[in-house]
Formats: structure tokens, C-alpha cells, sequence
């Protein structure tokens, strides 16, 4: 289902270049993903990005889980056609609460990712991006673990620029 979506976004982002934007050197932009479900900031420039975002998760209350993530990314970026991007880069992120009732004592993931942008207009970027490897190491309850999970993160993000 994810790849048919990216596939779809990809041949809506290439059949309109005519209205496509271009991202000029230097914007700032404010970020909303769905996937992840966070908001950050980023800076964009004509071949890399980067940005902060903080997200945070609540399952229902049987499945206790409430956990915080602040995280940031880098990206480098080419120009494919028009208004849109072929990007890759690496995401990092720290997470804190609880996962089914137990607390978090200490969480961090690294992830490389590939992404597509594409700016319909100048002031908006829309993003869809997988996570080729996650490493995450999470201690709770005095037991560390270490997975490695591949295509883990997949999102769709919304990036108003100013």
C-alpha cells in the first residue's frame, strides 16, 4: 500500500511542472508529517536541508503507551524536474515515556532515508520518505535492546516555507 502511494504521489507531482515552485536558498520552513506524526522547523538550500521536529504517540489506555521523540534530520538534494527533488540523508532521534506501561529509561535511533519533494507552488513542499534501516536502542526496566527494522519510517510531510 505504501509503495502504491508513493507511486501515485510521484506521477501527480510530474504531471503538473507547469505549476510547480521553485525552493529558494535560504527558506525557512514549518513542518507537519503524518507517519511520524510531528511538527519542526527546517532550513532549505539549493542542495540540502536539515531540520528539527518533535512528535509524540498515545495509544489507547489499554495499550499504555505515551512516548515523546525529538529528533532532528540532514538531507542532500537534487534536482530531478521541475518542482521536484530526489533526497537522501539521515535521521536521528531520542525518545522518552512509556511503551506498554513501562518507562522509557533511555531510547535513540539512527536512520538513513531516500525521499521525493515537490513544491507545487513556492510556498509549500510536499514530502513522501522511507527509512532504509532503523537502528533503535531502547533501555526500560534495567534490559537493553537493539533492533534493526528495514523500510521502518515511511511518512508523508507538509512544509509551509517563508
Amino acid at each position: 500500500m505504501k509503495a502504491k502511494l508513493s507511486i501515485f504521489i510521484m506521477a501527480a507531482m510530474m504531471a503538473v511542472p507547469q505549476f510547480a515552485g521553485k525552493i529558494h536558498a535560504g527558506q525557512w520552513g514549518v513542518e507537519a508529517t503524518v507517519g511520524q506524526s510531528s511538527i519542526g522547523i527546517s532550513r532549505y538550500e539549493d542542495n540540502y536541508a536539515g531540520g528539527l521536529y518533535l512528535g509524540k504517540t498515545q495509544n489507547n489506555a489499554s495499550a499504555k503507551t505515551d512516548e515523546t521523540v525529538i529528533g532532528g534530520w540532514a538531507e542532500l538534494r537534487s534536482k530531478i524536474a521541475g518542482g521536484a527533488y530526489f533526497a537522501y540523508g539521515i535521521d536521528a532521534s531520542l525518545k522518552s515515556g512509556q511503551t506498554t506501561g513501562v518507562s522509557i529509561s533511555s531510547s535513540y535511533s539512527v536512520s538513513p532515508f531516500v525521499s521525493i519533494e515537490y513544491s507545487p507552488v513556492p510556498s509549500v513542499l510536499v514530502s513522501v520518505w522511507t527509512g532504509l534501516v532503523d537502528y533503535n536502542v531502547t533501555e526500560m526496566s534495567g534490559a537493553s535492546s537493539v533492533t534493526t527494522v528495514s523500510f521502518a519510517k515511511t511518512s508523508l510531510g507538509f512544509t509551509y516555507l517563508f
